[in-house]
């Protein structure tokens, strides 16, 4: 079984999901501030509030640098410090941003911009027709893929140095809702969700593939050949995470958890019927997190439960320990956040594992260096 390592709590709670990189945490906060901690023990290292005090996306490193955006304006801090560098607010960045060389790429109400990563300074912009997915704009061989608006629920392809339109994507079922999720690319094909739905397309012009249908609230997860997407939203299936097949959409399994409720003293107890959490996959193993309070680890192959870790310790009553944000894994350890203020380090089993073999390599050799001294004494020192 996984076994907690340590906790870290903010009253206002987390944001966003963490991001690990070079053995700091950072992360966003109920209150606008980010946070960085220390990913062995939870140890705030620096803090920096944001002038709107909501962040709206979860930060990325790159070249040492933390980007992360407020209601409308996108920072870049120092990771070491948590000194501002720049800051732009030339539109409303929501998306979480993406870093590739030297460029910043962000979704705001309505656009794409690239900016430069040193200054923040605008080299371009693409219209993408109403309120811009929630996901991250992913760049890849030259080419930036993101999310539509409403009016469209597509996906563009854009030139990442110019911005101009290589190819775009409109489903032919699509209803007028605001949600498009991040693309995940794999073997020439791109993958996202949007309303009810599940695409796959051709990397190249973006001809649909295959399409499926499923209770999508999550950005998909590619790995050996296969696409995993969490699911279940208000009134429909059960909060749940799903593999398809990459090539042809085919479902391979489905692992469903439960609901979840949160007790509000106006209402009293809510029940939640969803999972927000987009699925993370390591060495064979995909992580997701639900509203019934669970974090789950299951084998990529088969669907079947490794195990999972509960939360359900909360103290408020108010605000339930609800795990609606994403799980983040690093190397043996997954750090989850909870909806009542409570970051979680969580070791796995295979970390554990590797702790016992270290320990026992120690031991070993310990002995063998000790059996050669004492040979090699008696050899040349005892008469």
């Amino acid at each position: 079984m996984p076994k907690q390592t340590w906790t870290s709590t903010i009253p206002a709670g987390y944001s966003t999901s963490p991001i690990v990189d070079n053995g700091i945490i950072y992360i966003g906060t109920g209150d606008g501030n980010i946070c960085a901690l220390r990913a062995s023990s939870g140890t705030k290292i620096w803090n920096y509030t944001l002038s709107t005090h909501i962040v709206t996306s979860c930060p990325v490193i790159a070249q040492g640098i933390v980007y992360i955006c407020s209601n409308l304006t996108i920072y870049a801090l120092d990771a070491s410090t948590g000194e501002k560098i720049w800051s732009c607010s030339d539109a409303a960045f929501g998306s979480s941003p993406a870093v590739v060389d030297g460029i910043v790429y962000v979704c705001s109400s309505g656009s794409v911009y690239a900016l430069d990563a040193l200054d923040g300074s605008e080299l371009w912009n693409y219209p993408l027709g109403g309120v811009a997915s929630k996901g991250t704009p992913v760049v890849y061989e030259g080419v930036v893929y993101v999310g539509g608006g409403p009016i469209d629920r597509g996906i563009y392809a854009l030139d990442a140095l110019t911005g101009e339109q290589i190819w775009s994507y409109t489903p032919e079922w699509y209803k007028n809702t605001p949600w498009v999720s991040a693309p995940a690319i794999a073997d020439g094909m791109l993958f996202y969700s949007t309303n009810h739905r599940i695409y796959g397309l051709t990397l190249d012009n973006g001809t649909e593939v295959w399409h499926n249908v499923i209770h999508a609230e999550s950005s998909p997860a590619v790995a050996n050949g296969m696409v995993f997407l969490g699911s279940g939203i208000f009134g429909n299936p059960l909060p749940s995470c799903c593999a398809f097949d990459a090539k042809t959409g085919r479902q391979l399994w489905n692992y469903s958890a439960s609901w979840g409720s949160a007790v509000y003293p106006e209402v009293g107890e809510v029940v939640f019927f969803f999972s927000f959490s987009d699925p993370a996959v390591r060495e064979g193993v995909v992580y997701f997190c639900s509203s019934d309070k669970n974090v789950y680890a299951l084998d990529a192959a088969t669907g079947e439960l490794v195990w999972k870790y509960s939360t359900n310790n909360t103290k408020s009553s108010i605000v339930s320990d609800l795990v609606l944000l994403s799980p983040v894994v690093g190397r043996g350890e997954v750090f989850v956040c909870s909806s009542d203020g409570v970051l979680y380090a969580i070791v796995t089993d295979s970390r554990i594992i590797y702790f016992i073999l270290a320990f026992l390599l120690v031991i070993v050799t310990f002995i063998v260096t000790v059996f050669v001294v004492v040979r090699l004494f008696k050899k040349y020192c005892v008469r």
